[in-house]
C-alpha cells in the first residue's frame, strides 16, 4: 500500500477563489434593474465620475471584444441603451453570493469561514440572433442568439480584510448562454485585481421555480476564480 502525505508543491496559481450559492427566494426579489447604479455610488462608494467611467469602460470593451458599439445610442431614463439586436444596461445580482473556506482536505475539519460577495455590472441582453465580430467572432463572425448574454462588472469581497472590499473586475470572454435542455447557464470571464493581476473565471447557475410554490426561486450557482 502506497503511504502517500500532503506536501508543499508549485502550482501555476497565486490564488483560488471558490464562490457558491444555494438559496430559496421569493420570486418577486430577483429584479436585477440598477438604472441609479448604486450598487457602484452606494456599495463601492465610487464618484459618479468613477461610474461613467466604468460604464464608458463597459462600452468601448464590448466594441472591441465582440464588435458591439452602443457609444452614439443615448440611454433613457431607466440608463438603457436599446439597438436592434439587444439591451445594454447596468444591474446588480439581488442576491449575495459565499465564498467557503475550509480545512477539511487537510485535517478533516468541516466547520467553514464564510465570506460574502456581490456583484455590479453593465449588460448586453440579446433579444434576437445576430453575429459578434471584433476579437471574438473575426470578421466572419460568431452568432448568437436570443437569451445569451455578456457582461462587464466588478466583484467585491467582504469580510476578508480591514480593507474591504476587495474587488475584482471582471469581463465576459465569450457570451454566456443557456443549455437548451438543462437550462444550467454556462459562463466564462477575465479578471483582474490590482494585489493578484490577471485571472480568469468560471461560473455555472440555474434559477428556477420551487416544485412546490411557484412564488419561490431556487438559485443554483458555482463560479471558481483562479489567479495565475
Amino acid at each position: 500500500m502506497n503511504n502517500v502525505t500532503s506536501q508543499s508543491c508549485s502550482t501555476p496559481f497565486d490564488a483560488v477563489i471558490s464562490v457558491v450559492t444555494d438559496l430559496v427566494v421569493p420570486t418577486s426579489s430577483l429584479q436585477n434593474a440598477d438604472p441609479e447604479m448604486k450598487f457602484f455610488t452606494e456599495t463601492l462608494r465610487f464618484t459618479a465620475e468613477e461610474t461613467n467611467q466604468v460604464m464608458e469602460n463597459a462600452i468601448r470593451f464590448y466594441n472591441t471584444q465582440f464588435g458591439i458599439d452602443f457609444s452614439n445610442v443615448e440611454p433613457n431614463e431607466a440608463n438603457q441603451r436599446f439597438f436592434e439586436y439587444g439591451t445594454f444596461e447596468p444591474l446588480a445580482a439581488p442576491y449575495n453570493g459565499t465564498i467557503i473556506a475550509n480545512r477539511w482536505i487537510v485535517n478533516g475539519n468541516t466547520r467553514s469561514k464564510c465570506f460574502t460577495i456581490r456583484a455590479g455590472y453593465f449588460s448586453i441582453n440579446f433579444n434576437d440572433t445576430t453575429m459578434l465580430h471584433g476579437v471574438y467572432g473575426g470578421e466572419e463572425g460568431k452568432q448568437v442568439n436570443a437569451g445569451d448574454f455578456v457582461d462587464y462588472g466588478y466583484f467585491a469581497l467582504f469580510g476578508a480584510c480591514a480593507q474591504q472590499p476587495i474587488l475584482i473586475q471582471y469581463q465576459s470572454d465569450v457570451p454566456a448562454r443557456i443549455l437548451p435542455v438543462e437550462r444550467w447557464v454556462i459562463e466564462e470571464f477575465r479578471l483582474y485585481n490590482r494585489q493578484l493581476g490577471r485571472g480568469r473565471a468560471q461560473r455555472v447557475f440555474k434559477n428556477r421555480l420551487s416544485p412546490g410554490d411557484p412564488t419561490m426561486a431556487i438559485l443554483d450557482s458555482q463560479h471558481l476564480f483562479s489567479f495565475p
